[in-house]
């Protein structure tokens, strides 16, 4: 261990990849993580209405959250790219909350913290953030999901992305690889 690893500990922090993320634990036993300078913090990747009113505690483990920590990192980009505030309305997913989620995928990189579900605010353009995450690259993969009342944009991200491009529609995925600009 390092000097600097050792002064991130000792001030509550740890290094992941470089980035210092700060943390805390509250009364409720949840964690608050964040990367300095980010514009998302664990906190909101793993917020989650559901897992609050069945009573499932949504904390991810230390691998989710070094994954989490990564996504962050990738959806800082795609937020400057796109040059407006971002909501995440699904990220970290524990295995017990994803298995109550109707059409929950059990292998879902959800429950790695590898991934989130993410919409605009303030009236911006889910085609905008489609684009804004197409030009960032590095994605595992990328769905614009479409549940009949409501749209997002799923993004994941791996070790070793596949860089698909999808559109998700009556239960069904197609390929929009070479077509997106259609389907958004």
């Amino acid at each position: 261990m390092n000097k600097v690893e050792k002064l991130a500990i000792c001030a509550g922090a740890a290094l992941v990849g470089g980035a210092v993320i700060l943390y805390r634990s509250s009364l409720y036993d949840t964690y608050r993580y964040m990367i300095s300078g980010s514009y998302f913090t664990l906190d909101e990747l793993t917020q989650s209405e559901t897992a609050e009113e069945y009573g499932i505690k949504n904390i991810p483990d230390a691998s989710a959250r070094a994954n989490l920590a990564k996504l962050i990192k990738h959806l800082d980009k795609i937020r400057e790219v796109y040059g407006s505030p971002i909501k995440v309305n699904s990220g970290y997913r524990s295995a017990e909350l994803n298995r109550i989620l109707p059409n929950a995928s059990p292998t879902s990189q959800h429950t790695k913290g590898q991934a989130a579900d993410i919409v605009p605010t303030f009236g911006g353009s889910l085609a905008d953030i489609f684009r804004a995450c197409i030009a960032v690259g590095g994605y595992d993969q990328l769905i614009i999901e479409d549940s009949g009342d409501s749209r997002w944009v799923h993004i994941s991200i791996a070790d070793n992305p596949r860089k698909q491009v999808l559109a998700y529609k009556n239960g069904q995925y197609t390929n929009i690889a070479g077509n997106w600009e259609a389907w958004i």
